[in-house]
C-alpha cells in the first residue's frame, strides 16, 4: 500500500469526487460504492475494481483484506480527504471506484424505466425484479442511473448484477424496441387498461413498461403500447408506490410470459416430435398388420426387441417396447404366449423358433410402413438422425446411466 493520500488534489481523490456526478459517472463508466456492506456486495457480484480507497486506521477490516487479496489496488486516505470523496457527515471507512458494466439488453423479458427517479424505488425495483430472475433493465434517458449509493442500499446489491441500457428518449426507446422484436407492455391505470389477472401475454420478446412517479408513462410509450394493464385496487386507494406496483405487477406479468413461452416451447420440443412420429409409425404398423395377422403392433415390436435380445424379463421387454407395465403389459404378452411364440418363465421372457418364424414372414409389412413413413427421407437424413438421437442418448445416460 502507497503513503497515505493526504491532498483533495490527488488525481485518484479528484477523480473519484467527481463521480458523485450522474453525468460523470455516465461518462467515465464508473462509479463509487461506500461502506463494508456495500463493497462486500460488489466483491460478491464478482464487480470489476478500478480502485480502493481506505480510510486510515481502516487498513485490517475484513472487506479491505478481502480486496488485497483479489489484488485491488487500495489507496490509504486521511479522515479528511475520505469525507471530501464521499461527502457524508459521518465515518465510511471503505470507498471502492468499480466499472459500471456497459449495458446491451438481450434477454427476451424486460424492465422498462420510464423516468422513475426516486432513488429508493429504482433500488427496489431492481432488486424485486431479480427475485424473479429478471436482470435486463431499459432507462428512457441518460439522466437517470442507479448507481447512487440509496439505490445500492436498496437494492441490497442487486444492480451488480443488472445489466441496463440507456437510450436517449421515450421514443428511440420505443423505435429500438419495436425493432428488435419487442411486445411492450404499458402498466398504467388510465382508461383503456386491461386488469391484470385477464391479460393474455404472448411468446415472444417482452418489455414491461413503469413510469415516473407522479406523471406515469411518457406518452410516446402509451401510444407504442401493445398492451395497457393495471392493478385491481380498492375505490380508497388512488394509486400505489412504484416500487410496490412493480413488484406486484412482475409476478403475475412474469408468470403469465413464462407460460406463454413454456406452451411455445412445448409445442416445438424435439422430444414431444420424436416421440409423435413414433406414435404414428406405429398407428400405421398396426393398420397395416390388422389387415392380414391376428397381431397388433404392440405385440410385433415385443417380438421383435426379443428377436435381438433373446430372452428379458418382463418389466425391461414392456419398458424397450414402450408399453406400460401392468395390466396393458400382460393383455399384450398373454396372446404372444397362447400363440405359441413366446415362453413365459418366472417373470423371464423368451423367443421361440415360431415366434422367429413369425418375424421372418411379416418383416415386410414393417418395410412397408417405413417406407410410407420414410418418403422422401434420404439416407442422409436417416444418418443425421441417428447420430442427434446417439448423442442425446449419451446426454441422458450421464444424468441417469441406462440399465441395458
Amino acid at each position: 500500500m502507497e503513503h497515505t493520500i493526504t491532498s483533495i488534489k490527488d488525481p485518484r481523490v479528484v477523480a473519484a469526487r467527481l463521480l458523485q456526478s450522474a453525468r460523470e459517472r455516465h461518462k467515465a463508466k464508473k462509479c463509487l460504492v461506500e461502506g463494508e456492506i456495500s463493497v462486500g456486495w460488489a466483491v460478491d457480484y464478482q464487480v470489476a475494481f478500478d480502485c480502493v480507497f481506505v480510510q486510515e486506521g481502516y487498513e485490517e477490516i475484513a472487506v479491505v483484506v478481502r480486496l488485497r487479496n483479489l489484488s485491488v489496488p487500495i489507496l490509504a486516505v486521511s479522515e479528511g480527504v475520505m469525507r471530501k470523496i464521499h461527502e457524508r457527515s459521518y465515518t465510511i471507512p471503505v470507498v471502492a471506484v468499480v466499472n459500471i458494466p456497459e449495458g446491451k439488453h438481450k434477454a427476451d423479458f424486460v424492465v422498462v424505466l420510464d423516468g422513475v427517479r426516486d432513488l429508493g424505488n429504482l433500488g427496489t425495483i431492481v432488486r424485486t425484479s431479480a427475485a424473479f430472475d429478471i436482470h435486463d433493465f431499459i432507462m428512457t434517458n441518460n439522466v437517470n442511473d442507479v448507481w447512487y449509493q440509496k439505490t445500492i442500499d436498496a437494492s441490497r446489491g442487486s444492480v451488480f448484477s443488472a445489466n441496463i441500457t440507456h437510450y436517449d428518449s421515450p421514443q428511440e426507446t420505443v423505435r429500438i424496441l419495436k425493432e428488435l422484436g419487442y411486445r411492450i407492455v404499458v402498466t398504467t391505470p388510465h382508461e383503456g387498461s386491461v386488469l391484470q389477472p385477464f391479460v393474455r401475454l404472448h411468446a415472444q420478446p417482452t418489455a414491461v413498461v413503469v413510469g415516473n412517479e407522479t406523471e406515469g408513462v411518457s406518452a410516446e410509450l402509451l401510444a407504442a403500447a401493445d398492451e395497457k394493464v393495471k392493478i385491481p385496487m380498492g375505490m380508497s386507494v388512488e394509486s400505489l408506490n412504484v416500487g410496490v406496483a412493480t413488484g406486484i405487477s412482475l409476478y403475475e406479468l412474469r408468470m403469465k410470459w413464462i407460460l406463454a413461452m413454456l406452451q411455445n416451447k412445448i409445442q416445438n420440443l424435439l422430444a414431444r416430435d420424436f416421440y409423435a412420429a413414433a406414435q404414428w409409425m406405429r398407428k400405421i404398423f398396426d393398420a397395416k398388420l390388422r389387415q392380414s395377422t391376428p397381431l397388433t403392433a404392440d405385440q410385433v415390436i415385443v417380438l421383435m426387441v426379443l428377436a435381438c435380445d433373446r430372452t428379458a424379463s418382463m418389466e425391461k421387454l414392456l419398458r424397450d417396447a414402450g408399453i406400460g407395465i401392468g395390466v396393458d403389459g400382460l393383455l399384450v404378452i398373454q396372446p404372444l404366449h397362447d400363440l405359441g411364440y413366446v415362453m413365459v418363465q418366472n417373470d423371464i421372457i423368451s423367443m421361440t423358433p415360431a415366434g422367429e418364424a413369425a418375424i421372418a414372414q411379416i418383416w415386410f409389412l414393417q418395410q412397408e410402413v417405413e417406407a410410407v413413413a420414410l418418403a422422401d427421407v434420404t439416407s442422409d437424413d436417416i444418418a443425421t438422425t441417428k447420430k442427434v438421437l446417439a448423442k442425446i442418448f449419451q446426454n441422458c445416460e450421464r444424468v441417469i446411466p441406462f440399465d441395458h
